[in-house]
């Protein structure tokens, strides 16, 4: 059987994007199994839908909703499939967690629910044998009028996952650059997390289960991506990057005995790894990692079921320092019931620690997490009724729904200030280079995001970025006010490593 799995293209989106690892996992191990699997990723092509479905003449459909960020795009791609009379499977995590909304449309057929490598091989399996796909498990669908589940699928064996086969995209259009390194990519060890963090969909869409997959396979696409296409530095993009110090070694001893030459990073949590275990990181290739911390206020850190300890925040990234590693850190604000001690208690937190890049963000109440459900049931947020609902939402960019007891004026400003912070942070830079700006990294993906969709999505972003700009601009000149009671200097903040 021929499958075409589209990635949409996404909207108000500048920055650089990442390899579809999901599609390219099940397009991979459809191939590898006798099917015929193409990937076309519309974030990254200009490719007419059209001439692909014409030249492809694929059998079915699917499509990968991520995010929000991509539902005008995938109900247009499914759209054109249902006027071939095509199936259409609609997968990702965002369509597993409002599987209801998206078989409203009257283009999409079936929702693969969560993991999708098995889910797919039944599905080309049952459509080459002319069977119903109303029995395979980890579907959704319509029946009488309703939403149908079919049984709940359980996750796959990692061992029985395929070596990704990255020739089934241009792996040059996904080049990033960032810290020590100018063409960096994406790859992954373990599927999901074992934590509870109650504005995540983990919980939901993995079931906090966390799968390693064999560390050969791994280690054979990095090397295809090294010595293949030259890429020079990977980021990890499991959820959590080892959950004890053994796997964090096993890890590293394998990559540092490889004889491969790239730098590399990954995001942890915060009180997994002690200085002596960032040096052990640095050592084998390390330069970069990615902390979620969320509030420096226990009370809203308990709230969040993050399950961190606060006295361990300091010692990180003060391990990190030392180590020679770049620590960037991620906060949350607008939290429920935070108060303004909360909140004050956070900022004073970012004082006191050193990190690279500052990620201030409002909650984003996001489906499948446990915010997104109490928000709803208190009332604090409108039950979404329609995919529409979500095509303007920018989690964590924009206020949607305040739900602290801090006024929505100050939230702005506190944001608007640390974007500043971080937009003008120096130090950001290749090997080689000189040290520049975070900005400079932000303009060179913008244009390089025009370059791949056209002027038109120069003009959109421009208007955005110019808009979002304003504000930011805006909010820390007109309102000293909140400055002063938060105690907002920038000369408190600016760090370098």
């Amino acid at each position: 059987m021929k499958i075409l799995l589209i990635s949409p293209a996404t909207i108000n989106y500048a920055r650089a994007f990442t390899c579809p690892l999901g599609l390219l996992s099940i397009a991979t191990h459809l191939n590898n199994n006798g099917h015929t699997a193409e990937i076309f990723d519309r974030t990254v092509s200009k490719g007419d839908i059209d001439e692909v479905f014409g030249r492809f003449s694929p059998d079915i459909v699917g499509i990968s909703l991520m995010s929000n960020k991509s539902i005008d795009d995938a109900i247009f791609t499914a759209r054109k499939a249902k006027e071939l009379g095509l199936t259409v499977v609609c997968g990702g995590p965002f369509a597993s967690s409002v599987p209801d909304l998206v078989l409203k449309e009257d283009c999409f057929d079936y929702v693969s629910m969560s993991e999708g490598e098995f889910t797919w091989l039944e599905i080309a399996d049952n459509l080459r044998d002319g069977k119903s796909f109303d029995d395979i498990p980890g579907l959704a669908y319509m029946k009488n009028g309703e939403v149908f589940f079919t049984e709940e699928r359980p996750f796959a064996d990692p061992a029985l996952l395929p070596v990704i086969d990255y020739s089934l995209v241009d792996v040059t259009k996904y080049f990033q650059v960032n810290y020590k390194c100018k063409k960096m990519l994406y790859v992954y060890w373990a599927k999901g997390c074992p934590c509870r963090c109650a504005f995540c969909y983990n919980a939901e869409f993995h079931r906090r289960c966390y799968r390693k997959r064999p560390l050969e396979n791994v280690m054979a696409e990095i090397r295809e991506l090294v010595e293949k296409y030259g890429a020079d530095g990977i980021y990890f993009a499991d959820e959590l990057f080892c959950r004890n110090r053994e796997e964090m070694h096993t890890i590293c001893d394998t990559i540092r005995n490889s004889g491969l030459k790239f730098a590399w990073g990954c995001q942890t949590r915060i009180g997994i790894f002690n200085a002596e275990d960032f040096k052990y990181m640095y050592d084998s290739g390390c330069r970069w990692i990615f902390f979620g911390i969320e509030s420096g206020s226990d009370e809203m850190l308990k709230a969040m079921h993050k399950d961190i300890r606060l006295d361990k925040i300091e010692d990180t990234f003060a391990g990190c320092k030392e180590a020679g590693l770049i620590a960037i850190s991620s906060f949350i604000i607008g939290l429920p019931n935070e108060t303004e001690q909360d909140l004050k208690k956070t900022i004073s937190l970012v004082r006191r620690i050193d990190s690279m890049l500052y990620n201030v963000n409002y909650l984003a109440i996001i489906p499948g997490s446990e915010y997104y459900y109490k928000a709803i049931e208190s009332g604090k947020l409108p039950k979404p009724e329609s995919l529409a609902d979500f095509r303007n939402q920018r989690f964590g960019e924009i206020l949607e729904c305040n739900l602290s007891n801090i006024p929505e004026k100050e939230l702005k400003v506190i944001r608007s200030f640390f974007m500043w912070l971080s937009f003008t942070a120096e130090g950001f830079a290749p090997d080689g280079e000189k040290s520049n700006s975070f900005a400079v990294k932000v303009i060179k993906d913008a244009l390089e995001s025009t370059a791949q969709h056209g002027i038109i999505h120069f003009f959109k972003e421009a208007y955005y970025s110019g808009t979002e700009f304003i504000k930011t601009v805006f909010n820390i000149i007109f309102y000293p006010g909140v400055k002063k009671k938060y105690d907002l200097k920038f000369k408190y903040f600016r760090k370098k490593q």
